[in-house]
C-alpha cells in the first residue's frame, strides 16, 4: 500500500536529512507508484485493480486526488518553498492517518508557544501542516477545541494565520469525509464539541470590529465554514433569508443572522470584496453536497447566485476592496462561474453563454468561461460524474 511505502521511505530519508532534494526523491518515489496505479485504473477493469488503489482513495478521499497528483507528480519549480511544503504535506497526510495524537500534540505545543512568546514572532509551522492532515469528525472536534482556546489570546497577525489553517482543515474534513458531512445535514447534528459556539463568537467579533475597511476575506470564509458545521444554524439562516428576504432578529441567533447580513450587503451599492468571497465560499461548499437534493446550502446558494453575478458583471465595478489593492474581478467571476456550472449547468449556460458569444464578446470573458467549464469538468471527472452531465457531453 502507498501509505506503508511512504512511511518506510520517509523514515529512511529523515534519518539522513541533508537537503531539500531528499524530499524531492521521496515525492518522486511515491509519485511513481501513484502514477502506475492511476495508469492501471485507466486501462484495467476494477476487478483486477490492486487493492492499494482503493486504500489510497479511502485514505485521502477522491476529491483530494487532484491535489495529491500535483503534490507528488509536479515538475520542480523555482518556488522551492512551496515545492518542499507540498511534498512534505503529502508525507504529513499519511503520517497523521495513524499518528494523529502526535500531530495534535505538536499543534497544541505550537499554540502554547505562540501564546507565551508575547511580542515575539510565533513559529506556526506545525500548525500550518494541519491543512494536509487526514481528518475525520472526531479529529476536527479536537482541533476546534484547541483553536477556540487560543484564537482570542494571540496577536491579530497570528489570528489570521490560525483562521487560514482552520478553514483549510475543515475543507480537509469535508473532502475526505463527504459522507459524514452530508449525514450531519441529513440528521442535523454537529461535531461533538462545546467550543464551536465560542469559536463562532470569536470570529464574529473580529469581523464586527472591522467596518471600514472590511475584515480580511479569510474570516468571512471561516465563519461560513463554521456555520456549515452547524446544520441547525444553516437551517435557521435559510428560513429567514429565503422566506423573509432577510435575517430577522426574532427567533434567529446572531450567527444565523450572519448569512442574512451577507445577503443584505450583496444587494447594497458598494459591496465589500470580503462579503462576495464569503458568499462564494458557501457556493463552493454546496458543490460538495450535490448528492443531497434540496439541502439548505443549495437553497441559499441559489439565492446568492443572481446577487453575486450582478456585482461581478457590473461594468461600474461595485466591489469595495478590504485593502488598498484593486480587486481582481476576473478571478472571482471564474470561481463563482465554476461553482454555478457544477450546481446548475443548464441555468449557468443560459446566463453566461450569451456574454461569450457574438461580435461584442470580450476576450477576457471568453477565457473566464472556458476556464470555468474546464474546472467544472475536472471536478466531475474526479467524482465520476461526467455520465450524468448530458449538457457538457453535448458541448
Amino acid at each position: 500500500p502507498v501509505a506503508k511505502r511512504a512511511f518506510s521511505i520517509a523514515t529512511e530519508y529523515f534519518r539522513t536529512w541533508t537537503s531539500p532534494p531528499s524530499v524531492r526523491i521521496l515525492a518522486d518515489t511515491i509519485g511513481n507508484q501513484a502514477f502506475y496505479m492511476f495508469y492501471l485504473r485507466s486501462t484495467h477493469t476494477s476487478q483486477i485493480l490492486p487493492m492499494s488503489v482503493f486504500m489510497m482513495d479511502t485514505a485521502i478521499g477522491s476529491a483530494m486526488l487532484p491535489r495529491y497528483v500535483r503534490a507528488c507528480l509536479s515538475e520542480p519549480t523555482a518556488d522551492l518553498t512551496m515545492e518542499i511544503q507540498d511534498a512534505a504535506g503529502a508525507i504529513f497526510m499519511f503520517m497523521s492517518a495513524t499518528n494523529w495524537n502526535i500531530a495534535l500534540q505538536r499543534a497544541k505545543s505550537c499554540l502554547y508557544l505562540a501564546l507565551s512568546r508575547g511580542d515575539e514572532v510565533a513559529d506556526l509551522t506545525d500548525i500550518r501542516f494541519l491543512e494536509y492532515a487526514t481528518m475525520d469528525i472526531t479529529r476536527l472536534a479536537q482541533l476546534i477545541d484547541a483553536f477556540a482556546d487560543a484564537f482570542t489570546r494571540v496577536k491579530a497577525a497570528d489570528q489570521l494565520k490560525l483562521a487560514v489553517v482552520l478553514r483549510r482543515a475543515i475543507w480537509g474534513f469535508i473532502t475526505r469525509c463527504g459522507g459524514t458531512f452530508m449525514d450531519m445535514h441529513t440528521n442535523m447534528y454537529r461535531p461533538s464539541t462545546s467550543r464551536l459556539e465560542t469559536l463562532l463568537d470569536s470570529v464574529s467579533a473580529v469581523i464586527d470590529a472591522h467596518t471600514r475597511p472590511c475584515a480580511n476575506p479569510v474570516y468571512y470564509q471561516l465563519m461560513i465554514m463554521l456555520i456549515m458545521l452547524c446544520p441547525d444554524l444553516l437551517a435557521a439562516s435559510a428560513e429567514h433569508v429565503i422566506e423573509h428576504g432577510e435575517a430577522r432578529e426574532d427567533g434567529c441567533s446572531k450567527h444565523a443572522m450572519f448569512i442574512g447580513k451577507i445577503h443584505q450587503q450583496l444587494i447594497s451599492r458598494d459591496v465589500p470584496e470580503s462579503v462576495v468571497i464569503g458568499a462564494m465560499e458557501l457556493q463552493r461548499v454546496t458543490t460538495v453536497m450535490t448528492a443531497l437534493p434540496g439541502n439548505n446550502a443549495f437553497r441559499l446558494s441559489e439565492r446568492f447566485d443572481a446577487d453575486i453575478n450582478a456585482v461581478l458583471l457590473d461594468s461600474s465595478n461595485r466591489l469595495s476592496p478590504y485593502r488598498e489593492e484593486t480587486c481582481e474581478t476576473k478571478l472571482l467571476l471564474l470561481g463563482t462561474m465554476s461553482c454555478q456550472f457544477q450546481l446548475s449547468p443548464e441555468k449557468a449556460m443560459q446566463i453566461f453563454l450569451p456574454r461569450v458569444t457574438g461580435p461584442k464578446a470580450e476576450p477576457w470573458m471568453q477565457l473566464v468561461f472556458i476556464h470555468a467549464v474546464s474546472a467544472s469538468l475536472m471536478q466531475r471527472y474526479y467524482r465520476n460524474g461526467l455520465a450524468s452531465a448530458p449538457l457538457f457531453n453535448k458541448m
